[in-house]
């Protein structure tokens, strides 16, 4: 299954992840927290991430994870990244649980 995004370059964008455990039933996301990150190149530490963000998780035993994206955020070179979407639990246990193409387009309107 492909999880390729695309957004527009200065654009704002909200991601919604469902995280779900192998059942397909919602994992409870209490005390966990979520990160976005976007980078050029995979191997690149992560403070060289072109996009760096968290999820907000409203409601934790819906498993569901927001990433709001604003226009500064998107405002990078246009070409072709690897994402990644992880949760950590506090306690030294980070998972990725998607990754994937990240691709920027250019805009025509420039607001």
């Amino acid at each position: 299954m492909s999880n390729k995004l695309t957004v527009r370059r200065g654009r704002a964008k909200s991601i919604t992840f469902t995280v779900v455990d192998s059942a397909g039933v919602a994992f409870d996301l209490s005390g966990y927290t979520g990160r976005f990150m976007v980078k050029r190149d995979p191997a690149d530490p992560d403070s060289e991430a072109a996009i760096s963000a968290t999820a907000v998780i409203a409601t934790p035993a819906t498993g569901i994870a927001v990433v709001t994206l604003t226009p500064t955020l998107t405002d990078i070179d246009v070409q072709k990244y690897s994402y990644e979407f992880l949760i950590d639990d506090g306690a030294n246990d980070v998972q990725t649980l998607i990754y994937d193409e990240f691709k920027l387009l250019d805009s025509v309107a420039r607001l």
